[in-house]
């Protein structure tokens, strides 16, 4: 007991040093991942960038977020491109060069940061970076075998992504009640998404791609919701990456009315553009679905369970969530749902093959009608 109120104390005494400094000149935030990952963080950011109006705040992430979110995300000031380092943007067995990574800390030393927040996981690889930055305060997610911050929030795997990072920025004192961030979309944004799409049709998004194939639902069954929705009137665009232009032709051929096949064709701005003038997306737990969420696209998700503890809005008006109660591989029977978090067993199944077949077309038929009428 004592040794708790110890911690506690300690706690509060460095969340009181930060709080009662005359002014927090610049704040660090690392989040250095894929667009899903990036979606749940923004209205942590928000709700920082409210707590601490006058203070700089840069986001520390690849390339894409350097073009990406100047003139989109108010809550960010500046954006800073980390090296490829392994567990942070890169795979854990990446080759750091080491020359490029002493460069990179010496430079953020001498930015002098007062708080560098670490927001990119459990903590193995991104805590020993937030360290190396040399802020004054370092605050983050550590799991068990992770190096400990400043101040350390208990990283465990189910839990809502959008709290997991409220609950972060929390420590410094922060009440945040929005759940949601504005991402801006710019009229050069539109415009791309206007010429690509080339229709004063109402349309509607499918998005049948994902980066795990156990996340994917299956093309014949996008289809069937695609032929419903243009029957409804709407004209079906199937969007993803150049990668994804498979999965998307097979989605098409096995429709009755055709679709657009925008594949490769919009840039990340684009896309949001696209989204924000879409009547409704339907699509696997992945990146797109985020976004369509934050941009007020009413959206129906479809989920492996695991997931959808962690990935989901946690809102229903407009953003509906159909899970799959699959939880072990359907060809050799792994736990996915046991071993997932704990890494104890998780890797011996490479099957690949999808988690969530088991969603109807009627399931989501129903709730793309329901969001629609």
């Amino acid at each position: 007991m004592e040794k708790k109120a110890v911690f506690l104390n300690s706690w509060d005494a460095r969340r009181s040093k930060i709080m009662t400094k005359p002014k927090v000149r610049k704040i660090a935030i690392l989040r250095a991942n894929a667009l899903g990952d990036f979606i749940f963080v923004l209205p942590a950011i928000s709700a920082l960038k409210k707590a601490f109006p006058e203070s700089e705040i840069t986001y520390l992430g690849l390339a894409w977020h350097n073009k990406f979110i100047p003139g989109r995300i108010g809550s960010v000031d500046r954006v800073i491109v980390v090296p490829p380092t392994a567990g942070v943007g890169e795979k854990e067995d990446y080759p750091n060069n080491q020359d490029q990574q002493n460069n990179f800390f010496a430079k953020m030393k001498r930015e002098q940061f007062d708080i560098a927040i670490q927001l990119h996981g459990g903590g193995r690889y991104s805590n020993p970076f937030i360290r190396n930055l040399g802020a004054k305060i370092t605050v983050g997610l550590k799991t068990p075998d992770a190096i400990p911050l400043d101040i350390s929030i208990p990283y465990i795997y189910y839990q809502n992504e959008i709290f997991r990072y409220m609950e972060v920025i929390s420590v410094l004192g922060i009440k945040a009640y929005e759940f949601k961030a504005e991402i801006k979309v710019t009229e050069k944004d539109r415009r791309e998404a206007i010429k690509q799409a080339s229709s004063d049709k109402k349309f509607v998004i499918l998005h049948p791609g994902a980066t795990d194939i156990k996340r994917r639902w299956l093309p014949l069954y996008f289809a069937k919701v695609g032929d419903e929705l243009s029957d409804m009137g709407y004209k079906v665009m199937v969007t993803g990456v150049e990668k994804e232009r498979k999965i998307a032709g097979e989605v098409i051929s096995e429709m009755r009315n055709g679709a657009l096949n925008l594949c490769g064709k919009l840039s990340m701005g684009g896309l949001s553009g696209l989204i924000s003038l879409s009547s409704l997306m339907v699509a696997n737990d992945t990146g797109p679905l985020h976004l369509a969420y934050v941009l007020g696209t009413p959206t129906v998700g479809i989920y492996w369970c695991g997931n959808m503890i962690n990935g989901t809005p946690p809102l229903r008006e407009k953003w509906r969530a159909i899970p799959s109660w699959t939880t072990t591989c359907p060809l050799c029977g792994e736990d996915f749902a046991k071993n997932f978090p704990y890494r104890n067993n998780y890797g011996r199944c490479k099957h690949e093959t999808s988690f969530v077949s088991s969603v109807t077309p009627e399931e989501v038929i129903f709730h793309v009608k329901d969001l629609l009428n």
